[in-house]
C-alpha cells in the first residue's frame, strides 16, 4: 500500500503548515464519504459524526458507516488540501 505526505498550508498564515499522511484507502474512504454525502444531506457536515444522543432530533443525524470508516478530523484535513 503507497503512503502519501499532504501537506496543507494555511492562506492566512503562510507558515503554519500541517503535515499528515494518507494511504489509498483514506483517500476511498474519503470519496466514499463524499459521494454519501451528497446523496444523503445534512445541514452541516459536522452532523455525520454527531453521536446520536448529542442532539434532539438523534434518529435523523449521525451516520455509523461516516464514523467507522474514518474520522472527522482526517476527513476535514483531507477535504482542506484537494
Amino acid at each position: 500500500v503507497n503512503s502519501y505526505s499532504i501537506t496543507y498550508q494555511k492562506k492566512y498564515d503562510a507558515q503554519h503548515k500541517t503535515v499528515f499522511s494518507v494511504n489509498e484507502q483514506d483517500i476511498t474512504n474519503y470519496l466514499c464519504i463524499y459521494l454519501f454525502m451528497g446523496i444523503i444531506q445534512f445541514p452541516s457536515k459536522s452532523l455525520y459524526w454527531h453521536q446520536k444522543s448529542d442532539l434532539s432530533m438523534s434518529d435523523i443525524f449521525g451516520h455509523d458507516f461516516v464514523k467507522e470508516i474514518m474520522g472527522v478530523k482526517k476527513y476535514k484535513l483531507i477535504e482542506r488540501s484537494i
